[in-house]
Formats: structure tokens, C-alpha cells, sequence
């Protein structure tokens, strides 16, 4: 991702970043811990001395149970390209998160599930299957 914007997008971000902070209540400090990344970070983004890199982007967004796509939009750095990318991450990351919540046979099954799935999505986008068939 470019980490190119331009100022008035930046500071747009960054006066957003300022309300949703204060909205919750939280100290730079609280964003940082909740982000994954340094207080300094928050502090040098928030004083735009510093742009909010993708760690620092992705990490915000999970602090405030957004969409990782708003917050890269807000920070201008997303263009229309790079959404399928960023919404393809998000899909892996919580396909991960759900089988390691699972024991090894609970993960082989759900697995197993998905391929059928996705089998019987591509057939009924091919045609396969007649329109009213239900899962």
C-alpha cells in the first residue's frame, strides 16, 4: 500500500482519529495498546508529524471493531483497486481466527464444509443447480 496522501485528506484523518478518541473516551495511550503499536506512533500521527502506515491503519481498525476499508478510506490511502485486497485479508484473517478456535477434528470438519461449499457455489453460478435449490 502507498503511503503517499495528500495534507488535506491527512488532516482530515487525523481530526476523525482526534473525535473517535474522544468519543470513547481513551488517551492516545489506550489506542496504542488496544492497536498493537507505540505510543509514540499515536502521538506522532495525531501531531501529523508522521503518517499512519498500514500496521498502524489495520491495528485501528481492529482497536475499534471497524472494517479495516473505512479507516484506510479515511486515511486516503485506499483507492478502489486495493479494496477487494484489504476486504480479501479481512476474510482470511477471520477464517483463521474461527478454526483456531477449534480442536484439530472441529477444523478438519469445518474445512470439509467450506469445500463443499464452495463447490456448490460455483455450480450453481454455473448453472449446475436449479435457481430455488436451498442449502
Amino acid at each position: 500500500m502507498d503511503n503517499r496522501r495528500d495534507p488535506a485528506q491527512g488532516n482530515a484523518f487525523t481530526k476523525w482519529l482526534q473525535r473517535e478518541l474522544d468519543a470513547r473516551r481513551w488517551q492516545p495511550k489506550d489506542l496504542a495498546d488496544a492497536a498493537g503499536v507505540s505510543l509514540n506512533q499515536v502521538l506522532l500521527v495525531l501531531k501529523h508529524e508522521r503518517n499512519p502506515g498500514d500496521k498502524f491503519l489495520r491495528g485501528t481498525a481492529a482497536a475499534f471493531g471497524m472494517p479495516q476499508e473505512t479507516i484506510f478510506r479515511l486515511a486516503g490511502l485506499l483507492t478502489d483497486g486495493e479494496i477487494d485486497d484489504v476486504k480479501e485479508d479481512e476474510a482470511a484473517r477471520k477464517i483463521k481466527q474461527l478454526l483456531a478456535a477449534l480442536d484439530p477434528q472441529g477444523r478438519e470438519r469445518a474445512i470439509r464444509l467450506l469445500e463443499q461449499y464452495v463447490r456448490d457455489h460455483a455450480a450453481s453460478a454455473a448453472g449446475a443447480y436449479p435457481a430455488n435449490r436451498q442449502a
